[in-house]
C-alpha cells in the first residue's frame, strides 16, 4: 500500500474519538482524523480565518507529505468515528477474504435455524 507505515500505525492506534468535522466553514463539511493540522483548520475557522489561510493546511501537498514520508502531523485525512474499529494493518484481499468467509459462516447458521 502507498502509505507510510508512520501513518498505518497512527490510524491503527486512533480511537472513535479521534475525529472531527472540518471545513464546515465552507460548507463542505468533512471528517477527518485529529491530527494538528486538523486541529489547526478548525481553529483557523473557529476565527474565521480567510480561505487561503484555511485551504494551505488542507492542500494537496501537505497530505501527500503524509502519505509519501509518514509526517503524521502534516495535512488531514478523511476518516470516520470507524477508524475505532481498526484493529491492524493487513492486505485489503485478506480483508475481503474475511468479510465473504464470515458472511458464508453467518449465511449457514441461518440456513440451519
Amino acid at each position: 500500500c502507498p502509505i507510510h507505515e508512520n501513518l498505518k500505525q497512527a490510524l491503527v492506534a486512533a480511537t472513535e474519538l479521534d475525529t472531527l468535522p472540518i471545513l464546515g466553514s465552507l460548507h463542505n463539511t468533512l471528517r477527518v482524523w485529529k491530527n494538528p493540522a486538523a486541529l489547526k483548520v478548525a481553529e483557523l475557522e473557529a476565527k474565521q480565518a480567510e480561505l487561503w489561510e484555511i485551504l494551505s493546511v488542507v492542500a494537496g501537498t501537505e497530505t501527500k507529505r503524509m502519505y509519501e514520508e509518514g509526517d503524521v502531523d502534516a495535512g488531514v485525512i478523511a476518516c470516520s468515528q470507524s477508524i475505532g474499529g481498526v484493529r491492524e494493518v493487513k492486505p485489503m484481499a485478506e480483508v475481503i477474504r474475511g468479510m465473504v468467509q464470515e458472511a458464508a459462516e453467518v449465511g449457514g447458521r441461518l440456513v440451519d435455524w
